[in-house]
């Protein structure tokens, strides 16, 4: 779906009034291509402002992944939670804390809805228009104790990167390689030596499918 300002608009007034009684200040909305997270609570006080927390307060959601119109509504009613919690000054013991809960249970049990504290963006199919064709760097990483890693890394910081995995005691493995594999749309392009762990089935997959490089040739 196309996702615009216009339609989470709509969405958060239907959910305001039918969960919050339609009485959390309205925000502003924010239609992202963020990989990171699926949506995100924004505050930023307005001191001069005599309707601070409508114009404080922004909800943004990312439209990287391909979520279906549910999905996208619970991630919007996952920052509407935050935004409750916020406006009312409920304090919590963590950002996903007990107070957080509290209010997701009541939505998950007596409402139907499957609001999750964090979703697994690993597991969320990148949108098409995210999966355009790109070449990336990705380093492939197998340490002494077996587990493996795979990484996009910035062209720029190879050759150092590369001279840290020479030197590393710990390190059975690492190569180089280029890939268009939308696979790798979602990962972050990295200049330091980190890495998503992956599980060796994946990780021999991945790598035959791959073309070996040779960074000083970039």
């Amino acid at each position: 779906m196309h996702l615009t300002t216009k339609i989470l608009r709509s969405w958060f007034y239907e959910l305001n009034d039918e969960y919050f009684g339609g009485k959390l200040p309205v925000p502003a909305f924010c239609v992202t291509k963020i990989k990171s997270h699926l949506g995100k609570l924004i505050y930023k006080p307005d001191e001069d402002s005599n309707s601070r927390a409508r114009k404080g307060y922004t909800i943004s959601i990312s439209t990287f992944y391909d979520l279906p119109e549910l999905e996208t509504k619970t991630t919007l009613l996952h920052e509407m939670i935050h935004l409750y919690l916020h406006s009312n000054k409920i304090k919590d013991d963590a950002p996903h804390g007990r107070e957080f809960r509290r209010v997701m249970d009541d939505l998950n049990k007596n409402h139907g809805w499957n609001i999750t504290v964090c979703a697994k963006i690993v597991d969320v199919p990148v949108s098409k228009k995210a999966q355009k064709t790109k070449q990336r760097l990705v380093l492939a990483v197998e340490r002494k104790h077996r587990d493996c890693y795979l990484t996009v890394v910035s062209p720029r910081y190879a050759r150092q990167i590369d001279q840290k995995m020479s030197r590393a005691n710990d390190i059975s493995y690492y190569g180089w390689f280029e890939s268009s594999d939308s696979y790798f749309a979602s990962f972050a392009t990295v200049r330091s030596m980190r890495g998503q762990r992956v599980d060796r089935l994946e990780f021999e997959e991945r790598v035959k499918k791959m073309k070996p490089t040779d960074i000083n040739d970039l």
